[in-house]
């Protein structure tokens, strides 16, 4: 009786084991889907972030063309 306790209790070990395992292994597979996701959002906010960087510099580029036009105009007007 003691001998057949003891093995169902193994069984049962060996189940319990196979659940945690395969739950250990749903939870890898869904936190491996979310860091993927994670990984295309930080690409497109990078993509986003470095198109900024070069409407900003564009901007202040046109920003000083502008005014060095305008102090070339302010110079011919005031010469005639």
């Amino acid at each position: 009786m003691q001998e057949r306790a003891h093995i169902q209790s193994e069984v049962e070990l060996d189940e319990r084991d196979a659940v945690n395992r395969a739950l250990a292994k749903r939870d890898f597979q869904d936190l491996k889907t979310e860091v993927q996701e994670l990984r295309a959002s930080v690409d497109g906010l990078v993509i986003a972030w470095n198109t900024a960087t070069s409407v900003i510099s564009f901007v202040k580029w046109l920003s000083a063309a502008v005014a060095a036009f305008a102090a070339l105009w302010v110079l011919v007007k005031a010469k005639f």
